[in-house]
């Protein structure tokens, strides 16, 4: 399977192949409140408004397959229900950097002769490049960018003042952009490691 570049970065892809031999799944309700509050006078009366309550379902599917060495692997897809059958050989996709955390992508159905994608390319480029880990290094960088900026529009002026705006909005929208388009031609990568699959199934 070919790798995929962006941004000087290969995202490399593996194959996790085995047969289900157990298949579950669940739904999980998340309850969340907003608003409500309010105030009562005993001489002048009050008003009070009540909480907006909010939930959402997540369906967890968590199954397990055992390869040709008779090893078993334990998969776990929240916000995903995929339809499976106990018995069925299946291909999972995995994508990641080398050395680093890799994350389903898709699975393919050998007997359904199907495929499902797993994560989206903006999804993808957003678990790989944008991490849960790396939000502070982030904001330490924006902070930096934003004094730059403050400290650049602060002796300059006039025509200069309105190149520094332009320049910066061109950047975001051009960054922007690449990004979407990335998430495009990554997009179609996936389903290219698919059909490569599909074709050494027939085989």
């Amino acid at each position: 399977m070919e790798n995929f570049t962006w941004q000087h970065k290969k995202i490399e892809f593996s194959k996790q192949t085995g047969e289900v031999f157990s298949n579950h799944k669940f739904s999980e309700t998340h309850v969340s409140s907003s608003g409500g509050g309010g105030y009562v006078d005993a001489q002048y009366g009050g008003n009070v408004a009540a909480a907006s309550v909010h939930s959402t379902v997540t369906t967890v599917h968590e199954f397990w397959i055992k390869d040709e060495a008779g090893k078993q692997h334990a998969i776990n897809l929240r916000g995903k229900d995929i339809p499976l059958a106990v018995g069925q050989k299946v291909t999972l996709v995995l994508a990641g950097f080398v050395g680093k955390d890799r994350y389903y992508a898709s699975l393919f159905n050998h007997d359904a002769e199907r495929h499902w994608q797993i994560l989206g390319g903006a999804e993808l480029i957003n678990l790989l490049f944008f991490p849960e880990q790396s939000v502070m290094k982030f904001l330490i960088k924006a902070c930096i960018a934003i004094a730059i900026y403050i400290l650049m529009l602060n002796f300059t002026s006039g025509y200069v003042t309105v190149a520094i705006h332009i320049g910066l909005i061109c950047y975001c929208v051009n960054w922007y952009r690449n990004k979407s388009k990335k998430a495009k031609e990554l997009d179609a990568h996936l389903e290219k490691i698919a059909k490569e699959i599909a074709q050494v199934n027939h085989a």
